[in-house]
């Protein structure tokens, strides 16, 4: 396409004007594609955090639905028969000894944190503790 260039090019600049402008086109694609890569890529990582943020609020407030309908006294706390019913019915292949191993677990894991965390008058000092 430009062949009329390259022909005054090759006259009179000799080789070395020719690799001259070769190498100049070269960095300047690889320039111009540098900056829609990164463009590119900058793009895809914010719409990927967005939605990773809206799995986690989703997540979020299905857990919390949950915990609602298993927190039937609104204590802020599950009881052990209802985590055991929980349990049975989500794993029923799990025995009695391991779902009262799985409760006895995560029930002094929030007592731990409980213990360590300063509580808030009128409110429970672990929302969704799991309690005996």
């Amino acid at each position: 396409n430009y062949q009329a260039l390259l022909d005054d090019l090759l006259s009179h600049g000799g080789l070395a004007s020719l690799l001259l402008f070769f190498a100049f086109v070269v960095i300047g694609i690889l320039f111009l594609m540098q900056l829609v890569l990164g463009t590119v890529i900058d793009t895809y990582m914010e719409e990927a955090q967005k939605e990773l943020r809206s799995k986690r609020v989703k997540q979020a407030k299905g857990l919390m639905r949950a915990f609602g309908v298993l927190d039937l006294r609104r204590e802020g706390k599950l009881r052990h028969k209802a985590f055991d019913r929980l349990l049975h019915r989500l794993r029923p292949s799990d025995s009695p000894f391991e779902r009262q191993l799985k409760f006895s677990l995560l029930s002094n894991k929030y007592k731990a944190c409980a213990n360590s965390a300063p509580s808030t008058p009128g409110r429970p000092s672990t929302p969704g503790r799991l309690d005996e």
